[in-house]
């Protein structure tokens, strides 16, 4: 990992592309390939699958202040994942490519790991180690099922799809895209093969089930000077928690599920084949859909605001103040009252998260982590 904090000598197109008046670029984590990262208290932790200075994937505790290691934390099994990073009573959580690690804050020692049940078949292991957590249970993704680990015995209490269902070893699988999504009515899981369920947290019982009625569409490609088309199968696009409802879209519209009955409670037409990013906060859902940026009432669907936006959006995102939309190695910043553009920031290479605490701000991209103030 290598700090730069010395801004007289940063390449002439940081100077030119970031400089603005809002931020105040403050360091760059740089050179430091990350997987996931997440700040809990005083402390950065970052997951990396190598860096410049340390070939061996690792996790690594910065102080949020001076950025000096705390720890470092290195894998055995291999490169990491791209498991969430969460916390729960000191202990720090993120999953791997095979286990699910479980660390000690303070010092990065390990307490105990959990081996996934179902390893993974593909060289693609983007979804796998995501996990969410509560009082009495981590639940946590691995390729084919959701687990209910036990926070007291560190034992398994229950999974879920059993292994017994009919399209249990059938392609697209029990994936889970995203992280498992929770609240105090139950577990919300979206499944790469269509499905959608809400389960009783304590037993892993079905609340309710929503299959996606766009079961196929066809989808083209250009290969050569050839155009392909070819079938393709139907999953949960950029599946969001609100307060009443699951919102998730397929190709051809954004669709809003009652959390109480999984029943179909609204439903916005898009941009066909399009890349969706959806993000909820209070009553308003942020969408794209690689045609436009649009603003929509969460209860109703109705659409409030829209501008142009054609590039494909790699995160949307707000504080509540202003729009951040991520995409083409930009961030654009929009006041969310009428959507009108305040900055672009351009930065070295895509995009892949986004931080927001109070006057502070993080971006990551494939490369580096930027940490900017507000002047």
């Amino acid at each position: 990992m290598a700090l730069k904090q010395d801004f007289g000598n940063i390449d002439k197109i940081l100077n030119d592309n970031i400089d603005n008046d809002i931020f105040k670029l403050n360091s760059i984590i740089c050179g430091y390939n990350i997987s996931s990262w997440n700040i809990f208290g005083d402390t950065i932790f970052l997951a990396n699958r190598c860096s410049l200075i340390d070939s061996i994937p690792h996790l690594i505790a910065l102080d949020l202040k001076t950025l000096k290691k705390k720890w470092q934390f290195n894998y055995e099994d291999g490169e990491a994942g791209t498991g969430n990073i969460i916390n729960n009573s000191g202990l720090l959580y993120f999953g791997g490519e095979r286990f699910l690690h479980v660390l000690d804050m303070k010092n990065g020692n390990e307490k105990w790991k959990f081996e996934y049940p179902n390893r993974c078949e593909r060289d693609d292991t983007i979804m796998v180690g995501r996990s969410t957590i509560d009082d009495k249970f981590l639940y946590l993704a691995d390729y084919k099922q959701v687990y209910a680990i036990d926070l007291e015995t560190n034992l398994i209490k229950w999974e879920f799809p059993s292994k017994n269902v009919t399209d249990f070893n059938v392609f697209p699988y029990y994936e889970q895209l995203g992280v498992p999504m929770l609240d105090d009515k139950g577990l919300y899981l979206c499944f790469e093969n269509g499905k959608i369920y809400s389960l009783d947290c304590n037993g892993g019982k079905e609340r309710w089930e929503y299959l996606m009625q766009d079961k196929e569409y066809k989808r083209n490609f250009l290969a050569g000077n050839f155009e392909l088309t070819i079938e393709c199968l139907t999953s949960p696009r950029s599946p969001v928690l609100h307060k009443e409802y699951v919102i998730f879209s397929d190709e051809r519209n954004v669709c809003s599920l009652d959390k109480n009955n999984g029943k179909l409670a609204w439903v916005y037409p898009i941009k066909k084949n399009g890349s969706v990013k959806i993000y909820c906060k209070d009553n308003e859902v942020f969408l794209s859909d690689g045609s436009n940026i649009y603003i929509l009432d969460a209860k109703n669907g109705k659409e409030r605001l829209k501008i142009p936006h054609t590039k494909c959006v790699d995160f949307i995102t707000t504080d509540g103040e202003d729009l951040y939309v991520g995409s083409n190695c930009r961030l654009n910043i929009y006041n969310k009252n009428n959507l009108e553009k305040k900055i672009e920031m351009k930065f070295d290479s895509t995009m892949c998260d986004i931080f927001i605490e109070k006057n502070e701000l993080y971006i990551q991209t494939y490369h580096n982590l930027y940490i900017f103030n507000k002047k």
